[in-house]
């Protein structure tokens, strides 16, 4: 750290991985039904904790992965989604829906995010799907169901959020 203010942006950076493994235990805790054997279906996940802490913000990703870990018992999914898309189109397309913080963030930490997602899914592609989300909306929803013939029909598809 080169100045106090790092240390106080860092030391923020870092509660807001606690804060988000946090939520996530919670939602874990809520969805027992992976116990059972029930597929879940979550809208974020650990890999967002990597992809805005560590590569938006510069967080170690080691420490990220041991708190994901810790929060989540270990557990990763069997399959991530990523909606892939240009980050200036990204934004337009959110104009006039809910904004958030991290909406409000320059265009260099939203490519860094973008970046980080991209790295982590080129690191386990056979965890990774990939879809261009700049193709027409139909065509996303075709290439994102692609993974549901792979979700078990004994349960109904629990939604944790």
């Amino acid at each position: 750290m080169n100045s106090t203010r790092e240390a106080i942006v860092s030391h923020h950076a870092l509660g807001d991985v606690v804060v988000a493994g946090d939520d996530l235990h919670r939602v874990l805790r809520r969805a027992h039904a992976l116990a059972g054997g029930a597929d879940v279906i979550c809208d974020r996940f650990t890999d967002s904790t990597l992809a805005y802490q560590g590569y938006g913000d510069g967080l170690p990703l080691g420490i990220i992965r041991q708190v994901n870990a810790i929060a989540t018992g270990g557990l990763v999914p069997d399959l991530t989604v990523l909606l892939d898309l240009d980050v200036a189109l990204g934004l337009r397309r959110k104009q006039g829906q809910e904004w958030n913080a991290f909406d409000d963030r320059d265009l260099a930490f939203h490519g860094a995010v973008r970046a980080g997602f991209l790295t982590l899914a080129a690191e386990d592609p056979g965890r990774w799907l990939v879809v261009d989300a700049a193709q027409p909306l139909p065509a996303v929803r075709a290439a994102a169901s692609v993974f549901r013939p792979n979700l078990s029909e004994r349960e109904p598809i629990s939604r944790a959020a």
